[in-house]
């Protein structure tokens, strides 16, 4: 059972490929205005890929290193309905100044900065832009400590924005109004339990 306080996050050294490393799974939820919501399943895998019979070490990754980023979509756990299986590559591009790539393997490249806690980007599709965040916690269950990943990725119209303030000396600020989000926490899944 999660209990609903969550542990503070630690700062660490630790790489975020070694942190992120593992078989996450949660449920998500669609957020929308007004109340809608809707909820299904979510997993994330990440693990070393060989490449020319080298593996690359999570606990230090070099550039150019991949990371399978396999994420995996179902209307429920276990469930064969809806499902989606998305096969994307998390590639090292600097890990000194925290910048890591999403290759979705179609000519589609995300970049992804490592910030504190959390890898985090900024993106278009069509006319939304989305803001998404993997960020590591700790939770407990059944009251032993656990690993968590919060997926958090906010959309909203990829426009100008309305523009206010901008009188007597205040700045302008631009706006956009949220269109929706998803959030999911997910666990570390055991290598038994994945089976």
């Amino acid at each position: 059972m999660l209990s609903q306080q969550a542990a503070p996050v630690v700062a660490s050294r630790t790489p975020i490929t070694a942190l992120l490393q593992g078989h996450w799974a949660g449920p998500m939820h669609l957020d929308q205005p007004g109340g809608g919501s809707q909820e299904f399943w979510m997993e994330l895998i990440v693990k070393p890929i060989e490449a020319d019979g080298k593996t690359p070490d999570p606990a230090a990754p070099k550039t150019g290193d991949r990371f399978t980023w396999t994420i995996i979509y179902a209307r429920a756990k276990d469930s064969a309905e809806g499902r989606q299986e998305r096969p994307y590559e998390l590639v090292v591009v600097d890990p000194a100044k925290g910048r890591y790539d999403i290759d979705e393997k179609s000519s589609i490249v995300i970049p992804m900065t490592h910030l504190g806690p959390a890898l985090a980007s900024t993106f278009g599709v069509g006319e939304t832009r989305l803001i998404a965040t993997y960020e590591l916690g700790e939770t407990a269950i059944d009251g032993e400590p656990a690993a968590t990943l919060d997926v958090r990725i906010f959309t909203h119209p990829d426009t100008p924005g309305e523009i206010t303030g901008g009188k007597d000396g205040v700045p302008e600020v631009k706006v956009w109004v949220p269109g929706s989000l998803q959030r999911a926490r997910m666990v570390k899944v055991h290598a038994e339990a994945a089976k």
